[in-house]
């Protein structure tokens, strides 16, 4: 069916909803689920509940979708602007809404097999992934009832951490071997290196340890180790005599990024454009103009 008409169709809709004949309003919106799935336009997900802590159904008999519910747009060259196609989504998911269903970005969240959704993208600064993404989505509740594959999946990963609510490793033959949480972060002092844990631990022939987050805060996040029971008296001895702090705190390489970005931007050419700076890790920064377009639609910084 035509974008236009499915508009209008759900223009006319909404405009008339009949709060008493909530049947029939379910009924049309799925017709026109139906119609968009027929033409191959229907990119919505659907859960059947939400495995993320926090969140609740607007409606227990309603399912969650998942779309981008953006108007689609084009970026228009003569006039270096962009322009609406449709607006057939952001009207799909008012309609949504209006019979009961919960809306979510599609972006910022998985579906696990079970039919539960989980983000994997922040709503807060305090916030953890409550699942894992590794080949498969699985959510938290999933991973509880069978956390060994989960410790398999991180183990030994200093990219990769315990980050479900729930999930005990010393229950499962672990120990922790701090006694206050690692820190990294901005605010100075704060240089604990899981890079350099990870490659004390290996030093001393440990090669299963799961790094686990105890709090995440906006600049940053406190962490804990964890290793199997056997290997505790070595791993505490490792790390007391080995390295586990970055070669730069990350709040100086902060500061010395900052003051390059500063540098960079300043060479760059007055041309038509946004000027955009990266700072990187290790205290370094680059810039450069990007269009319009491109920084509408999204930077690539790799």
């Amino acid at each position: 069916m035509n974008t236009t008409i499915l508009e209008g169709l759900i223009s006319r809709a909404l405009s008339t909803l009949d709060e008493h004949e909530p049947a029939a309003n379910r009924d049309l919106f799925f017709s026109i689920m139906v119609q968009l799935a027929e033409d191959g336009d229907n990119d919505i997900d659907e859960a059947e509940d939400y495995a993320e802590p926090g969140y609740d159904l607007d409606n227990p008999e309603m399912p969650i979708l998942f779309a981008n519910w953006n108007s689609e747009t084009r970026w228009n060259k003569e006039t270096n602007k962009s322009e609406t196609i449709s607006n057939l989504m952001p009207l799909l998911g008012q309609f949504a809404e209006a019979i009961g269903c919960s809306i979510e970005w599609s972006d910022e969240w998985a579906i696990c097999e079970c039919r539960k959704a989980f983000r994997t993208s922040p709503d807060s600064y305090g916030w953890t992934m409550y699942g894992t993404m590794d080949g498969e989505y699985i959510c938290g509740d999933c991973v509880q009832e069978d956390p060994e594959t989960y410790f398999e999946e991180i183990s030994g990963n200093p990219r990769r951490a315990i980050t479900i609510a729930g999930v005990d490793a010393t229950e499962h033959g672990y120990v922790k071997i701090n006694s206050d949480s690692f820190e990294h972060g901005f605010y100075g002092g704060q240089d604990s290196s899981p890079d350099a844990i990870a490659e004390t631990l290996r030093s001393a022939e440990i090669e299963d340890f799961l790094f686990s987050i105890d709090s995440s805060g906006q600049f940053d996040l406190k962490f804990s180790v964890f290793v199997r029971e056997d290997d505790g008296g070595r791993a505490l001895e490792a790390l007391a005599a080995g390295n586990t702090r970055c070669e730069v705190d990350p709040a100086t390489a902060l500061e010395q990024g900052l003051k390059e970005a500063t540098k960079a931007m300043a060479q760059l050419k007055d041309e038509d454009g946004v000027k955009v700076a990266t700072v990187n890790a290790d205290g370094t920064a680059s810039a450069r103009t990007v269009s319009p377009e491109e920084f509408i639609s999204g930077i690539d910084t790799n």
